[in-house]
């Protein structure tokens, strides 16, 4: 069973949870407060902490739950603003050396891509196809309704043919 050493969490996993919160939100600020309340967090639960993964495992974990209460939070504000989608690199790790490159290239047209959806649009894509993420689970995590979730499903890949299209 792994131990939790929370003194060092800040010096070992803030700038990683920094580096994902920013390409999730696209605001350092944002990022930064995201980080210190998954470490108040964690600290909280730490009785919680089972010793299945690892430390930064869970920290992460914790980051993505206060992502999407970030995000649910934004919605029901109705707030627009395009967010930055987190970067595809460590979804790459599965294909060979000689691919990376083209998949690297890929992952940044389609990232450049998604910044030009709403917020929730992107969220929502990213959660399904990047993540694969269940429809039960997005809606509840977004404070969206199914219906909602297939609208936005649907215009967002829609909108990303249009963009894909117009770039060949």
């Amino acid at each position: 069973m792994s131990k939790l050493e929370p003194q060092q969490w800040a010096e070992r996993y803030h700038r990683y949870l920094h580096q994902i919160a920013v390409s999730r939100v696209n605001d350092h600020e944002n990022a930064r407060d995201l980080v210190q309340d998954t470490f108040l967090a964690a600290l909280e639960r730490r009785g919680q902490f089972k010793g299945n993964s690892t430390e930064r495992t869970w920290l992460t974990s914790i980051l993505l739950h206060k992502i999407c209460d970030f995000y649910r939070k934004r919605s029901m504000a109705n707030c627009k603003e395009p967010q930055i989608i987190r970067s595809l690199t460590d979804q790459l790790a599965a294909f060979s050396a000689e691919d990376k490159l083209t998949q690297k290239e890929f992952a940044a047209n389609i990232n450049v891509i998604l910044l030009k959806l709403p917020g929730v649009w992107a969220e929502v894509f990213r959660m399904k196809y990047f993540e694969e993420i269940s429809t039960d689970k997005i809606c509840s995590r977004l404070g969206i309704t199914p219906s909602n979730f297939w609208t936005i499903t649907h215009r967002s890949k829609l909108q990303l043919r249009n963009y894909l299209q117009k770039a060949c």
